[in-house]
């Protein structure tokens, strides 16, 4: 019967709200509102070219055909060296490992170079001066001393000239010794159509500060500058990719233009090879046997009678 009583009896009336808080409430829910429609006007009208994201997303995307650039030439091979016999150098060996050198001997383009930490002289080496990339100024990178920036067992990726054409392959540091570092990585070499592509171990050393090597994670952004500075903006690549479109791998070109430590590349008839869309700032060119990076203004293409395109096979 109480039950009864109690759900037969009519509901309490709710007290009402003050006005005051009434208008408060309004004017948050306005605001709020407001809020939501600005938020979605910023989010329209802002370009998806602002999202440092959307760099590496378009790269990506691009990557097949727009490829993987070489790396920058290593500032500390900018300087002036001096190549002439009985000089003092910093130069490369066949590991990669820079060590204090002098010049003692010269035929034509090559140059005989006497390590001076190695004092018998069957190690000696002889190097082309075009190979400007084993040279440096005296005691520039074979210094002593520690380096913080890699650790053994960091994955790194690693320019290398040892594959078919020259490219980016992923390695791990190996080893640690004052300003340089060791990397071992694998390569797939397939020389001949009835052999089956074999994986062979390599290990070469790198100074910390070469722009042949850098950090995995790190690879992504640097391509992404590199490619396009602050902005990746579609029509410009387009533009530049039909720029380019007319020297492509296999095109036969002259060399011009190059700086009096390499004029006797000039002149000279070469075929370009590497990716079908290669970078737009260098590519690499076959001559008499030797493989240059060159600057896109540092070639051009033959004349029409020569200017055919060839098949791979024939450069190697």
């Amino acid at each position: 019967g109480a039950v009864a009583l109690f759900l037969a009896a009519p509901p309490l009336p709710c007290p009402p709200f003050p006005k005051r808080f009434t208008f408060v409430l309004s004017e948050l829910h306005t605001q709020f509102y407001k809020a939501m429609d600005r938020l979605d006007e910023r989010r329209k009208s802002k370009k998806r070219i602002d999202r440092p994201h959307s760099l590496a997303i378009d790269y990506l995307l691009r990557r097949d055909s727009i490829g993987d650039l070489p790396p920058p030439p290593f500032l500390a091979q900018e300087e002036k060296i001096d190549l002439t016999v009985g000089s003092l150098v910093d130069c490369r060996d066949k590991y990669g490992f820079w060590l204090e050198a002098k010049i003692t001997a010269e035929n034509g383009n090559f140059l005989k170079v006497h390590f001076l930490k190695w004092p018998s002289e069957k190690w000696d080496e002889w190097l082309s001066k075009s190979e400007v990339n084993n040279f440096a100024a005296f005691r520039r990178l074979s210094a002593a001393g520690t380096q913080t920036k890699y650790m053994v067992g960091d994955k790194v990726r690693i320019w290398t000239t040892r594959t078919l054409v020259p490219s980016w392959v992923k390695g791990t540091v190996n080893a640690l010794k004052d300003h340089q570092v060791s990397v071992r990585f694998h390569i797939i070499l397939n020389t001949k159509e009835e052999q089956t592509p074999q994986k062979v171990k390599y290990e070469y050393w790198y100074h910390f500060d070469s722009p042949e090597i850098v950090h995995d994670q790190q690879f992504v952004p640097m391509q992404v500058a590199a490619h396009c500075g602050a902005e990746f903006k579609k029509d410009d690549l387009k533009r530049e990719h039909e720029r380019s479109s007319s020297i492509m791998s296999g095109t036969e070109v002259i060399i011009k233009g190059l700086p009096e430590s390499k004029k006797e590349l000039n002149g000279r008839h070469g075929i370009v090879h590497g990716d079908e869309e290669l970078g737009k700032y260098s590519v690499w060119v076959l001559s008499r046997g030797s493989t240059y990076r060159l600057k896109r203004t540092n070639i051009e293409l033959a004349p029409e009678k020569t200017n055919t395109r060839v098949e791979s096979k024939v450069l190697f």
